[in-house]
């Protein structure tokens, strides 16, 4: 597939996830919402790590990378607390919105995110270096399969099994109980 379609395509499943959210009037719309994050971030974190070894050199510190990565995700986080903080307060100088019209801005300016990405990213896989998969289903089935058996090989390792469970939880607390 590549690198650059699963991080546009995670991306855009989160975008999507917001319009849901900004359409919600009932709990369905924000359990399709986390479903969405859910898929979407499956898809884009592997995928940034990936392309973060392929743009690397023989110099370059992949974790460091990874942790600027992670550094500009929380800035991202907490400004855009803010802004929402103003943009929603009743209190706000510059005009309070709605929670509904606020998830629809974010997500308009998500897709812009997306449009612009797609012209800006490239891709790092080179053509030669894809695997060419016959039966998609079987391939995905046998990679779910893989996918257990390394987590309960790596699990083996002391004290991984316990950063496995809280990253578990946050992620669970924060997608989870957030839309709700």
């Amino acid at each position: 597939i590549g690198r650059k379609p699963l991080i546009l395509g995670g991306t855009i499943s989160f975008s999507l996830a917001l319009l849901f959210l900004g359409f919600a009037n009932n709990w369905a719309y924000a359990l399709v919402s986390v479903i969405l994050v859910a898929i979407g971030m499956s898809a884009y974190w592997p995928a940034v790590f990936a392309y973060l070894g392929d743009i690397s050199d023989k110099n370059s510190n992949v974790g460091e990378m990874n942790g600027r990565v992670f550094q500009f995700g929380d800035l991202g986080q907490l400004l855009a607390a803010g802004i929402a903080s103003l943009l929603l307060s009743p209190e706000s100088k510059i005009g309070a919105i709605s929670l509904s019209e606020f998830y629809k801005i974010v997500f308009i300016l998500g897709a812009l995110g997306n449009i612009l990405s797609y012209f800006i990213i490239r891709e790092s896989l080179v053509d030669e270096n894809r695997i060419i998969i016959e039966n998609k289903i079987k391939n995905f089935l046998k990679s779910m399969t893989k996918v257990l058996s390394d987590f309960k090989n790596t699990s083996a390792l002391p004290g991984l099994f316990t950063i496995y469970i809280m990253q578990f939880a946050i992620a669970f607390l924060e997608f989870g109980f957030g839309s709700f």
